[in-house]
């Protein structure tokens, strides 16, 4: 995806942290990206240091497309995952790409602006759940991600263990709350410097061998 060119110069640390990125950051990012695009649902790719997205945009007006996920989108998905591209004309399908250096600088610039201590995200907001999914993928060694979809209510995750054996994982949305809770009760009884040393909870997810 082609993006505006800055001026800014990031300097050595931007450079020193694109190096060591995460699924939890990147996908944080992706998700912050598809909200700033309304998006209310999408399937994910990772392919060659990129995240390729298909996603499904909120029509400005329309009530049927209130809450965080419809009938709609559903019926889109469907139509775009079997071919039939003529039911997803209203439902705005928009192709979306974001490299692995765009999400860098994005989270970079982000993080310069904002407080030491961020507000806690939408527990059902795309940032929320794609971060924790990246935090899942982070506390599998060696595991790799193929792609993410996202059919409400259910969220499915598909990586690749170190053995090459391809699995996926799958989670209702009320997972994620149940997550976003735990979130804020170890933050309100940490202190900021436990909290910026602390890890997500990785390992909530049960995985399925397919």
């Amino acid at each position: 995806m082609n993006t505006a060119s800055t001026s800014i110069d990031l300097g050595e640390s931007f450079h020193d942290e694109a190096r060591y990125s995460s699924y939890a950051r990147d996908l944080r990012v992706v998700g912050q990206l598809l909200e700033r695009r309304q998006i209310t649902g999408a399937d994910l790719v990772y392919v060659a240091d990129a995240y390729i997205i298909r996603g499904i945009q909120k029509a400005n007006g329309d009530p049927r497309f209130c809450g965080s996920l419809s009938r709609r989108f559903l019926t889109g998905l469907y139509a775009i995952l079997h071919g039939d591209f003529r039911r997803t004309l209203r439902s705005r399908v928009i192709n979306l790409r974001y490299d692995l250096e765009e999400i860098a600088k994005v989270d970079y610039l982000a993080r310069c602006k904002r407080s030491d201590i961020s507000p806690l995200s939408d527990p059902y907001s795309l940032s929320h759940i794609l971060r924790s999914a990246g935090a899942y993928l982070d506390g599998r060694k060696n595991s790799s991600l193929i792609g993410i979809s996202l059919q409400d209510p259910w969220v499915t995750i598909r990586f690749e263990t170190t053995e090459g054996t391809p699995e996926e994982t799958k989670q209702h949305r009320q997972h994620f709350y149940d997550y976003w809770v735990k979130m804020y009760l170890r933050r309100a009884t940490q202190s900021p410097m436990q909290m910026a040393g602390s890890n997500l909870q990785r390992n909530s997810f049960v995985a399925n061998r397919r």
